[in-house]
C-alpha cells in the first residue's frame, strides 16, 4: 500500500477496508467484507462473546454475543471471524493465544472481522 505522508497506518487501513466494502456492495458478489470494530472496556468488565475454534472451519468465532453488552455495542455478530486484533493477524495463531491477546488488551481492542462465515445468512 502506498504510504501518504502524514496519514496514519490505522486511518489508511480504515480508508483502504471502507473502499473495498464500497466496491463490494456495488459488485452485488457474495465475497467477504472484513469490518472494523472496536471495544472497550473497563477493568473487571466481560466483553460479552465467546471466541471458539469450531470442527470445520479454521481460525476463531465470535459466538453467544450477550444482549446489551460490550460486543453487541460495538458490532459484533454471532459467526464473525477475527482476522486481527490490535494490529496483528490471529487467524493461524493458537487459541490460546488469540484469548490471552483480548484478556491482556486494556482498555480498548480494535479487531477486524470477516462477517462471510459458513451457516451465516449475510443480507447485502
Amino acid at each position: 500500500m502506498t504510504q501518504v505522508p502524514g496519514l496514519s497506518s490505522s486511518i489508511a487501513l480504515l480508508l483502504l477496508i471502507t473502499y473495498l466494502c464500497i466496491i463490494h456492495l456495488l459488485s452485488d458478489s457474495r465475497s467477504p467484507c472484513p469490518r472494523l470494530c472496536v471495544l472497550k472496556r473497563e477493568q473487571g468488565e466481560s466483553y460479552g462473546f465467546y471466541l471458539r475454534v469450531e470442527r470445520g472451519q479454521t481460525g476463531h468465532i465470535i459466538r453467544n454475543i450477550a444482549s446489551g453488552g460490550i460486543a453487541e455495542r460495538s458490532g459484533l455478530m454471532d459467526g464473525d471471524k477475527l482476522l486481527e486484533v490490535n494490529c496483528c493477524f490471529v487467524d493461524d495463531v493458537e487459541h490460546q493465544e488469540c484469548a490471552t491477546v483480548f484478556l491482556t488488551s486494556m482498555p480498548f481492542s480494535r479487531i477486524l472481522l470477516d462477517n462471510f462465515s459458513p451457516g451465516i445468512v449475510n443480507l447485502y
